[in-house]
């Protein structure tokens, strides 16, 4: 008999969890009626829920990125790795709730307890789903899920 491969059983059961997560929210979460927007025929547009990662040295990469990508009704998670000092992730931080509309909106974060990333290995798949979970506990109030590296930038807008 085959013993199962540890990454592959642990990259399933935070994916199980992951969605158990998302369904649980999704069912006792309520959009309220402003999200609605009545003058597209398509319906609203969709709510995302950004997971940002960078290492040393990509946190300017990084704010680059979310001024690029902002939008009011998405949600933001920032996060540098172990690899990055302690001080590039406070200055992340101290850069974010420098904005104004980031603070007002209160819609972008900054994880405080980094994850140790091995870009080749398992520890990347975890730690999107962990940010992912973090993301669903500011709030359900998204459609979608879109990771990003420091190294990203989009060829067009949301809008």
């Amino acid at each position: 008999m085959q013993t199962p491969n540890p990454s592959l059983l642990l990259g399933t059961s935070l994916c199980s969890l992951l969605f158990l997560l998302r369904a649980f929210h999704s069912s006792t979460s309520v959009r309220s009626p402003a999200a609605v927007h009545s003058s597209s025929p398509f319906g609203p547009p969709p709510r995302l829920a950004y997971f940002v990662t960078g290492s040393a040295g990509d946190a300017s990469r990084m704010l680059r990125l979310l001024r690029t990508i902002y939008h009011p009704r998405n949600q933001y998670l920032l996060h540098l790795d172990l690899a990055a000092p302690a001080a590039q992730r406070r200055d992340l931080a101290l850069a974010v709730r420098s904005v104004d509309a980031y603070v007002a909106f209160r819609n972008v974060n900054v994880v405080e307890r980094a994850d140790r990333v091995d870009r080749d290995g398992s520890t990347a798949l975890a730690s999107m789903l962990h940010g992912a979970a973090v993301l669903l506990r500011y709030g359900a109030n998204w459609d979608w899920f879109v990771n990003l590296d420091a190294s990203s930038y989009p060829l067009i807008t949301q809008d």
